[in-house]
């Protein structure tokens, strides 16, 4: 009977301990991640009464609403664009010690070596408030007016006009700053970034050192620091001291210089063509209505408005009261810039990284060293527990991702989280925990000898290893110079001093060193995985790709689990019974992995997005439906008569609906104003003058065979370098009246075959036919295109 006692009171007692820690783990876990979701919600609003100098959100609301709910779109070159110009000027002319001013300007953008060129007519709003020192330069505020065709652009980038016009409101009206500020509401930017282009003629542009531009690509949340540069550490420890609300990463410029994101904003022509320094801010909450016809002022935060504006002036204001590029040199490496819970920013150069690795490296060392000592490790457990990590991480992530892959493509469920991002995490992240646990169960039985307990001892050495392994990822990621590995600091300082903890009390103090050594970094990995899934998950409906987005999410899912559980997981081995808490883990994971899968993708509030094209040439007119991602349309198509599917075009899934009558406007009539033969003995090149006649479209894009060209006035750098199969385009943007001109240099004399495209913002009588009987959950972009072929 005592044995038997015994034997009880000791499962109970290992019961007891495995429902302790793992609650534990899971109390803390989630109260980090409700933490984390509270710091992202915006300030709220300054009223209409808020102090003069500083930044309204109450005051900036009424001219977001009269650009996206009074005038809607305003796309360049239409009436309502002009429209919104000049309401600006008079805005901004109406605000004492504001030089305000409309920039018509024309030129040309070259693009692919050439071979893409867009000529181009656009109205720029700039205003000027002089500091002063008049000689000493001036910080350019830029975003834009204009709207995307398909969308009133409510917050992209209406909200960002509005917070400019505030902004140049509150500067007025305080005291005169040491550089004056230059504001650029440009127009064109959804056509190619080209009111940013055209402001690089202005004569303003030769006084600015720096800039701040304000973007969107959601309507919703805090206003994110994503980009800083180039090589500009100062810049983002200027945003750092200044804003009163800082928010960004260095991880999100990391990810979107890649080109992972299919977007760009004016930020790289000033960086580039430009050659400034300066910062890029923008919305990206709720980015499933970016640029559709859901992006409404109704859907926009006046929290969001607040935030941007009060970041954007206090660091326009300390810029422009500090030195500036020219006073006093940039600094020639990047800067790494993270926020602490929206609570403060940590920025330092880029060449520190190294110094801070070393000296972890150092500090680590003596933790593992001092660990070793104080549990009396055996070394072949300590690489036997760093192989499990390294193993139960990759397989942590591959399994996922597979499971993710296997739903998608044979089982043909795809994107069931995209419009409940949620299902996603309950999916993928309990699944890779079950993964883990697994092998740490066999590790935690491995050469197990009763009745030694080895709990403790196994759970310090997979507490080294995991410590060694992101040791090894921080040094490789200094080594590329990645700005990103500022995250593992945030784990690795606090699991050093949680390893001498554990050391110096020889495991009486467990709790308070998982404590130390693991909430720091939790914390901080679980505010960027929020940010960054918030920011992709959207973009998975608008990335042009040749198959779901499901193991791309999974994997990101998965990863920042293993990141999140690769130290706690020491934690198991103390609660023993892993298989169980795998199991657990795997049940919620498979149950809302089947659930996702038998959910619709898309929602009235997050649509599929689809353009269609009524399209023209001579006597024939069809509509076509295309997706920018990797869905095809023909769900959405089921109520349209005849629709069927076609052929993707590159990674464009089609869909071709009925037959259309005309678009109701001509086609783009090119006049050939002259032919000469250049000179030279035997030279068969002719050169000939084209004419692009005035049209309403709001551009006109022109097609032409590389094989037969030897050059053009649009661009130097043409004919000899493209290849025979390439395709010269010239868009021209918002005609003026006497149209656009331009030279063709021909070899031969056969005629060649050019097309010319119109395009117009427009839907049709038969679009919108096809459109009514679209599913609802359809967010359609809408033009029509008139297309005439000439032999010239």
């Amino acid at each position: 009977m005592p044995l038997v006692r015994k034997k009880r009171r000791s499962r109970w007692h290992a019961m007891e301990r495995f429902v302790t820690v793992w609650a534990g783990v899971l109390a803390v876990a989630a109260a980090l991640m409700a933490m984390v979701v509270w710091r992202e919600m915006p300030p709220r609003a300054a009223p209409i009464s808020a102090p003069e100098p500083g930044f309204s959100a109450a005051r900036a609301w009424p001219l977001l609403s009269y650009l996206a709910d009074t005038l809607l779109y305003r796309v360049t070159g239409t009436p309502t664009a002009d429209s919104a110009a000049h309401r600006l000027l008079a805005m901004l002319q109406d605000i004492p010690g504001v030089e305000a001013t409309i920039q018509d300007v024309t030129g040309t953008v070259a693009r692919g070596g050439g071979t893409r060129v867009v000529r181009y007519r656009t109205r720029n709003v700039l205003a000027r408030i002089v500091g002063r020192d008049k000689e000493s330069g001036s910080v350019l505020v830029s975003g834009h007016y204009d709207s995307p065709v398909e969308s009133v652009g409510a917050s992209d980038d209406a909200a960002a006009t509005a917070v400019m016009v505030e902004m140049a409101r509150a500067i007025a009206a305080g005291p005169q700053l040491e550089h004056g500020v230059v504001f650029n509401i440009n127009g064109a930017e959804e056509q190619g970034l080209l009111g940013a282009h055209g402001f690089l003629q202005h004569p303003w542009i030769k006084d600015v050192r720096a800039f701040v531009n304000l973007e969107s690509a959601g309507p919703a949340g805090k206003a994110v620091l994503f980009q800083s540069g180039p090589g500009d550490a100062w810049l983002a420890r200027a945003y750092a001291r200044a804003a009163p609300y800082p928010y960004g990463t260095v991880m999100a410029q990391d990810i979107f210089q890649s080109g992972v994101i299919p977007s760009s904003t004016d930020f790289e022509v000033y960086t580039g063509g430009g050659g400034l320094h300066g910062l890029d801010i923008a919305f990206y909450r709720d980015g499933w209505k970016y640029h559709t016809q859901l992006d409404r002022t109704w859907y926009v935060q006046q929290g969001s408005l607040q935030h941007m504006g009060a970041n954007a002036l206090a660091t326009v204001r300390a810029l422009a009261n500090g030195p500036l590029p020219g006073a006093r040199e940039a600094s020639p490496s990047a800067g790494v810039y993270f926020d602490v819970l929206g609570v403060t920013m940590i920025s330092y150069d880029a060449r520190w990284a190294p110094v801070l690795a070393i000296v972890l490296a150092l500090l680590s060392g003596i933790a593992i060293a001092l660990a070793y000592r104080a549990f009396s490790l055996q070394p072949f457990e300590v690489v036997v527990g760093t192989l499990t990590q390294l193993g139960a991480a990759a397989l942590a992530v591959a399994i996922p991702v597979g499971l993710a892959w296997v739903v998608a493509n044979p089982l043909d469920h795809p994107m069931g989280w995209f419009s409940r991002p949620r299902r996603a995490y309950f999916a993928y992240a309990p699944l890779a925990v079950a993964v883990m646990l697994v092998l740490h169960a066999a590790f935690h039985r491995w050469r197990a000898r009763p009745p030694v307990d080895r709990s403790e001892f196994r759970s310090v050495s997979v507490w080294i290893g995991g410590h060694g392994l992101l040791l090894l990822a921080l040094l490789v990621m200094t080594v590329k110079e990645l700005g990103s590995g500022y995250l593992l600091l945030w784990w690795l300082f606090p699991s050093a001093v949680g390893l001498i903890v554990m050391a110096s009390t020889r495991g009486k103090r467990w709790v308070l060193a998982s404590l130390v050594a693991f909430v720091p970094g939790a914390t901080a990995t679980l505010q960027v995985s929020n940010m960054l899934l918030a920011m992709f998950v959207p973009v998975a409906g608008r990335m042009p790709a040749s198959g779901p987005f499901d193991p791309i999410i999974a994997a990101m899912i998965a990863g920042c689990t293993v990141l999140v559980m690769l130290l706690p997981i020491s934690l198991a081995h103390r609660a023993k019974d892993l298989l169980i808490g795998s199991a657990i883990a795997g049940g919620v994971g498979l149950v809302a992995l089947v659930t996702c899968s038998l959910t619709f993708p898309y929602a009235l509030s997050r649509p599929q997005r689809l353009a269609l094209v009524h399209d023209q040439i001579g006597d024939s007119a069809s509509i076509r439906i295309t997706s920018p991602g990797f869905d095809s349309p023909q769900r959405a198509m089921e109520g349209v008569t005849g629709a069927r599917t076609l052929p993707a075009t590159g990674y464009f899934p089609a869909a071709d609906g009925v037959d259309a009558g005309p678009t109701g406007f001509s086609a783009p009539e090119l006049v050939v104003l002259g032919q000469t033969r250049a000179p030279g003995n035997g030279s068969d090149v002719r050169s000939v003058d084209i004419r692009v006649a005035p049209s309403d479209a709001y551009a006109v894009i022109v097609r032409m065979p590389a094989a037969r060209m030897a050059g053009w006035s649009l661009s130097d750098s043409v004919g000899t370098r493209a290849r025979r199969d390439t395709v010269y385009v010239a868009r021209f943007v918002s005609a003026p009246d006497t149209g656009w001109r331009f030279t063709l240099r021909i070899h031969g004399r056969e005629p060649v075959p050019v097309e010319a495209t119109a395009v117009r913002a427009v839907t049709t009588p038969a679009a919108h036919g096809v459109i009514v009987k679209l599913a609802p959950w359809a967010d359609v972009h809408a033009v029509a295109t008139n297309r005439r072929r000439y032999g010239i």
